[in-house]
């Protein structure tokens, strides 16, 4: 008999879909595993969502295109997670309207929507699972919603950083006083919907008044607790 695991931090429900990964994918004869070179796409905005993915290795982003042809960053996907999943329901005859892009050399495991329902049939404990998987996914989607809403960009990206930090970290009644996040200017403009340069600038005026530090080979530091301060003011200082 299965145990069935329990997870003090989602972090997200990251752990919680590596573990749907890891059972519906590792032993199954039907799964097929193919190997991506950097910019390859796994899907583009025309394909129908027939399959659902894990990345092995490497790194993936879900990129939506806007009508001038701008990307824009949806998710950015990490090695042990299931992507595509979200289409698991009448909209598979749908296109994605997306594009799938391994942002450098990539692994991914692949199975049909049939057979991935038919693993989570066998064992009951990973319908909660997948569910809860879900659940994280429409949270953070909100919560996403609700930072592109905000029309101040200073305010925008602020809040980005911080729901950013707070997916990396466990959690619990306080932010950490600094997170450290692997993400790039552009990622962040991808994601926040903001020019390449106009977050540069504000990056630059976030460094300057101390609410986050970074250089050019180590990782972005968001000094979580007092950026969050900054943000909830009326303005934050130019």
């Amino acid at each position: 008999m299965r145990q069935r695991l329990h997870f003090p931090s989602h972090n997200a429900c990251e752990a919680l879909t590596a573990t749907v990964g890891g059972n519906a994918f590792s032993g199954r004869d039907r799964a097929r595993r193919k190997r991506y070179a950097g910019g390859s796409a796994i899907w583009q905005p025309s394909d129908l969502p027939d399959r659902v993915f894990r990345l092995h290795s490497g790194r993936v982003h879900i990129v939506i295109l806007n009508a001038d042809g701008g990307e824009h960053l949806y998710r950015a996907v990490a090695p042990g997670e299931l992507f595509g999943e979200m289409c698991f329901c009448e909209h598979r005859h749908e296109p994605h309207g997306s594009i799938a892009r391994c942002v450098g050399p990539s692994e991914v495991w692949t199975s049909s929507y049939d057979d991935f329902r038919r693993v989570i049939r066998t064992d009951a404990s990973l319908v909660d699972l997948v569910i809860q998987t879900f659940c994280g996914r429409v949270a953070d989607a909100a919560q996403r919603v609700q930072i592109l809403a905000c029309r101040d960009a200073r305010k925008r990206l602020a809040r980005l950083l911080i729901h950013l930090a707070q997916t990396k970290t466990p959690r619990g009644p306080s932010l950490p006083e600094e997170t450290a996040l692997t993400i790039t200017h552009a990622d962040l403009a991808a994601m926040a919907a903001l020019s390449r340069p106009h977050v540069s600038v504000l990056m630059n005026e976030f460094r300057v008044h101390r609410l986050v530090s970074y250089s050019r080979t180590g990782p972005l530091r968001v000094r979580t607790r007092k950026l969050r301060r900054a943000a909830e003011v009326s303005r934050i200082e130019r």
